[in-house]
């Protein structure tokens, strides 16, 4: 086919080249059509030969096709398999630590890892398993639809308990007349305590809006404890009353998410932990009974006074920041590698590897030009290093001091919540000799069995500089080894001009104060249990009812209540009381979403059944832990499908310092498709085997349409979501862009040693001949986290209909 006349080239030709010649239809025909059309745009046309042809484009890389192909360009890297290949990419992304994958493992090889890690060991920063059962033969009974607390925000209630017992609620919101009657009555104390409420917040946010409507510095606020952000939150806030002014009470607050009352006077400011306890009320949607369960109310009944047993008491993931990056900026303060920790604060709120580039090339003004608004901490940090690009122990020091001690006391959290972990399965839920008791102001040892206590009376302790660790040493120092610390470095290393980490003593063992659980009937998917403050004030009522006989066709919700002491954390208790968790097998080299399984794994029956499918699996696989929170869309899962051009993997690792990744360059376009699922997504033990519910795949999903296009399932592009996302101002969708950029460089960069090797074992002016375009599968959790499913080669542009991706579309970005 001769090339046709164009002003922008001439004497362009493409040759294609296939396997399988023939019978070559469907998605990969017509994406070789839309791919020639844009080529046709730039002068190309087809070719008969690659002989002569200036690019050639192959569904594989073909090492006899370069002797034949000149000095064309081709569409492949030598070893791209290395990210198209579900297994390769899991075995690499998990040995670097990827951020944006799940607990994964490669089978047959990991099959006995998998086995141990099912049945209790250590899941993230917590291990689950660990409650003191009185019913066992309940476990993984009780299933919800949304496992995952706090699924939608307005399921998940925190009441702050005062010293005096008294539970937090917004009743008054007269602020300016309660100023009057008490501004004379000095003697009720010199601080105004306000109760601050508040929905999908974070604490920081909220009295940013409160003190800039009151006119007051964000350092005069004291507040007892950092409450949730997915919630919906009471607690006390202080503040010296001097800095009150009635005319600003009178102001309305910005944000309609937080509201501020019950203006009162108090002698001390509000500090950290100086509370009794919170409330929690909790909803666990669409509840069912796992297979050979009997009767509903009794697996609720049970489940509840089991948690009233107590629960390993670890620290919850939200101790260790929206990252887990707290614990490594941590680490970095305490090896006095004050650059790296600068670099990890900064790159909580901008892609990585710009960070490092930035950091590299000391433009840190122009790094903090492109942060986002919100990110005040980091611009603090940034603003010193423009006045010293050398001092990153100044810089660190400009950050408030309870920052830095936030991030030093989320090592000892981790550090601690692992050892926790490692006791439990190595010793199981016994008391030991020399295990350590509070008693009155002090502790007490007990040596031997006579003087043994009960569980829930053991400490263990956080390792700081206050606290001798003498029992379980070994443990604590296996748990620092990981992060590349001694014990005696947090003991004694910390430079305490940057802070304290004093340590302390946590029980071993939580024990819920009051626990009540019942079922309570509800037809929508999004109707809301609670009646907030907000709700009384739109005039909203939202009473549930509770049926005592539930119907097979009726849905149904578990409503808990429970209080816990302070620091101690309900998604524990709630992950806990569900027990279990949900793995989705996937074959190595199947697309389509063929041989793609959803496995239960609650029970030791289950945990076997499981064991007996995949031992049989005697190909390359992967199995993971189901992300069981993904974004819903009108009730159904969603995925996306991002186009990704790498046109260099930069150097060999030979050539190259191992921190860096100049000279890779890729293009993530700024287009995508958003495919659906066509059933409502449901954890319902029922609907597990269901693809339509679980998976996207537009193969999968246009047959259970009846022969339906896959324009039938309801895809969009990618910008008909941020734009949905944005209408319904969904928090975290001004951050999702470069939290995708992110996941792609950190995906894409773990496997560019091993194909930069390859790349350079070319010969001498073939090196820059290869280009690639990747698809990159990516599921968003509730919190609009991205999880990486896989990587595709030759990836299709399209699914037919109005979401084909247009030759003339939007450019890529870098």
């Amino acid at each position: 086919m001769s090339s046709r006349s164009r002003s922008r080239s001439s004497d362009g030709k493409v040759f294609f080249w296939r396997i399988n010649q023939a019978g070559y239809e469907g998605a990969g025909a017509s994406a070789e059509r839309l791919l020639l059309s844009v080529l046709e745009a730039f002068g190309f046309s087809r070719a008969d030969t690659a002989t002569g042809a200036r690019l050639l484009w192959a569904n594989c890389f073909e090492p006899k096709l370069w002797a034949s192909a000149g000095y064309c360009l081709i569409n492949h890297f030598p070893r791209s398999v290395e990210l198209s290949h579900k297994h390769r990419l899991c075995d690499t992304l998990m040995r670097r630590g990827c951020r944006f994958l799940p607990k994964s493992f490669v089978l047959p090889k990991e099959l006995p890892q998998w086995l141990e890690h099912a049945k209790g060991e250590q899941r993230g920063t917590w291990t689950g398993g660990q409650i003191l059962r009185q019913h066992p033969a309940i476990r993984g009974q009780l299933k919800a639809g949304a496992i995952w607390v706090k699924a939608r925000y307005e399921d998940f209630v925190v009441q702050e308990i005062c010293s005096s017992g008294e539970i937090v609620e917004l009743e008054d919101l007269s602020l300016s007349s309660r100023w009057h009657q008490l501004h004379a009555k000095s003697e009720l104390g010199g601080f105004a305590r306000l109760t601050l409420a508040k929905e999908n917040r974070d604490v920081a946010d909220a009295l940013a809006v409160v003190a800039q409507t009151l006119q007051v510095q964000r350092h005069f606020f004291g507040v007892h404890g950092l409450k949730d952000r997915r919630g919906i939150t009471y607690q006390h806030l202080s503040l010296p009353w001097a800095q009150l002014c009635p005319r600003s009470l009178g102001r309305p607050l910005h944000d309609g998410a937080v509201l501020l009352g019950d203006l009162a006077r108090q002698h001390a400011p509000c500090r950290l932990g100086a509370i009794q306890g919170n409330r929690f009320q909790l909803a666990l949607r669409d509840v069912s009974l796992g297979p050979g369960a009997g009767d509903l109310h009794s697996a609720v009944r049970h489940a509840a006074q089991d948690l009233r047993a107590g629960f390993g008491n670890y620290f919850g993931a939200q101790r260790f920041g929206p990252q887990q990056a707290n614990p490594q900026i941590g680490a970095a303060i305490v090896r006095r590698d004050y650059r790296r920790a600068c670099q990890l604060i900064v790159a909580m709120s901008q892609f990585p590897d710009d960070v490092a580039r930035h950091f590299a090339e000391e433009r840190f003004a122009a790094l903090r030009a492109a942060l986002p608004r919100r990110a005040a901490v980091e611009r603090r940090l940034l603003r010193a290093l423009e006045k010293d690009p050398t001092n990153f122990e100044a810089a660190l020091l400009a950050l408030p001091r309870q920052m830095r001690l936030l991030f030093l006391r989320s090592l000892s959290s981790l550090i601690w919540n692992r050892v926790v972990s490692w006791r439990f399965e190595r010793f199981g839920l016994e008391v030991l000799p020399g295990d350590l008791v509070l008693e009155g102001n002090g502790l007490k040892s007990r040596p031997n069995e006579s003087e043994m206590s009960e569980l829930s009376e053991v400490v263990l302790p956080l390792p700081g500089s206050k606290v001798e660790v003498t029992h379980m040493r070994q443990l604590y120092e296996e748990a620092c080894a990981l992060l590349g610390l001694s014990l005696a470095d947090l003991e004694h290393g910390v430079d305490p001009r940057l802070g304290r980490l004093e340590g302390g003593w946590r029980q071993l063992v939580a024990t819920p104060r009051a626990v009540d659980a019942r079922l309570v009937p509800y037809r929508e998917p999004c109707e809301r249990f609670f009646v907030s403050a907000m709700d009384t004030v739109k005039g909203r009522q939202v009473p549930p009812v509770e049926v005592p006989c539930p119907s097979l066709d009726q849905r149904w919700a578990v409503i808990v209540e429970l209080e816990l002491a302070s620091s101690q954390y309900a998604t524990v208790a709630m992950r806990e009381f569900m027990q279990g968790g949900a793995w989705i097998f996937k074959p190595g080299r199947a697309g389509g979403g063929r041989g793609v399984q959803v496995i239960q794994c609650d029970s030791e029956n289950q945990i076997h059944d499981a064991w007996q499918l995949l031992q049989r699996q005697k190909t390359p696989s992967v199995i993971s832990q189901y992300v069981d929170n993904p974004l819903l869309v009108d009730g159904r899962k969603v995925d996306l499908r991002l186009y990704v051009l790498v046109t260099s993997f930069g150097e060999s690792a030979e050539e190259m310092d191992r921190e860096s990744s100049s000279g890779m360059k890729a293009y993530l376009f700024s287009e995508g498709l958003v495919r659906f699922c066509s059933e409502a997504f449901t954890m319902s033990p029922a609907k597990l085997t269901d693809p339509c519910v679980h998976l996207t795949n537009n193969e999968v999903n246009a047959r259970n349409l009846q022969g339906k296009t896959a324009l039938d399932c309801g895809n969009w592009r990618l910008s008909e979501l941020r734009a949905w996302l944005r209408q319904r101002k969904k928090s975290g969708e001004a951050e999702l862009w470069s939290h995708l950029k992110a996941l792609a460089w950190e995906v894409l960069d773990a496997a560019r040693p091993v194909i930069a090797q390859e790349v350079g074992r070319l010969p001498e002016g073939s090196r820059d001949r290869c280009f690639e375009l990747f698809g990159f599968d990516v599921l968003l959790d509730a919190d609009l986290r991205p999880w990486l499913c896989e990587v595709n080669s030759q990836p299709s542009l399209g699914v037919g209909g109005k979401v084909d991706l247009a030759a003339g579309g939007p450019e890529g970005k870098g």
